[in-house]
């Protein structure tokens, strides 16, 4: 019976340490361009992770076509990351630029890449910070291969996550009226910004999101809204139409779903 009894103890113990974790507070710092704001991805996040019981609270430095150099070159992203006591920070580089092709303006944006990621790693590392790398895409194949495995090669080099985006962009880039892609053709639309909230949740979280519906508000920032790359969007004044709406549990199953299909096993290009 003593036996029994101290079983049952440690089965409590467990079961409140994992209750501890569910509902400890996190804070997300997004670091990109529009693949980040159009749709709002970090409120996209922050409400499905809330939707699965999460508390999280989020943050974006953007600017339409910024390249994680140009935040570094802007002076203000190492004070952002070292005052902001986050836990993580998703870094979400310009597309093509670890392209790495062998035309010397590519070249050049690829070194510039590799040195603004070590760089910003090292500012979110010192903080107490873990990093996830958000993937861009091209429609090219090929060209989307190479940014997948620059992507990969990154994060083993720092021992980060990283969500790929490039397979799941090929996977779905001619399927517009389901809301994968922006009317654009090349920004995420409401589905594709799904995919890449529920990769990064399942990064943090270790599991995927509850396929289940959930509600969303927030700002609906488009390609076209403006950002000053020295400041987190919330110190901005915002002019764009704050929305409410549902994301179905359809559209949850296809975006985890999509996911799981363009997953990249660790160590493949």
């Amino acid at each position: 019976m003593h036996h029994l009894t101290i079983l049952w103890r440690l089965m409590l113990l467990v079961v409140a340490i994992s209750c501890s974790a569910c509902s400890q507070s996190i804070s997300v710092l997004f670091v990109g361009n529009s693949v980040t704001y159009v749709n709002n991805l970090p409120e996209v996040f922050g409400d499905l992770s809330e939707a699965n019981g999460r508390d999280v609270r989020t943050e974006m430095v953007v600017q339409g076509g910024a390249s994680l150099a140009q935040h570094v070159e802007a002076g203000a992203i190492e004070h952002i990351i070292s005052q902001g006591n986050y836990d993580y920070i998703v870094l979400q580089e310009r597309g093509g630029d670890l392209g790495c092709f062998s035309f010397q303006l590519s070249a050049e944006r690829c070194d510039s890449s590799f040195s603004a990621h070590d760089l910003l790693i090292s500012y979110a590392r010192r903080s107490g910070a873990e990093v996830i790398l958000l993937g861009t895409y091209d429609p090219n194949e090929s060209a989307a291969a190479q940014l997948t495995r620059n992507e990969a090669a990154i994060a083993r080099r720092h021992s980060a996550a990283v969500v790929h985006l490039a397979p799941l962009f090929l996977n779905q880039q001619n399927d517009r009226a389901a809301g994968w892609l922006h009317q654009d053709g090349m920004h995420p639309g409401p589905l594709m910004t799904l995919a890449a909230a529920a990769g990064i949740y399942r990064e943090i979280f270790k599991i995927d999101p509850a396929r289940e519906a959930f509600p969303t508000s927030a700002y609906d920032y488009s390609p076209r809204s403006k950002f000053d790359i020295r400041k987190r969007v919330s110190e901005q004044h915002s002019s764009e139409q704050f929305i409410e709406k549902t994301y179905s549990r359809a559209n949850v199953e296809a975006a985890v779903d999509a996911l799981r299909k363009s997953i990249v096993p660790a160590g493949e290009p």
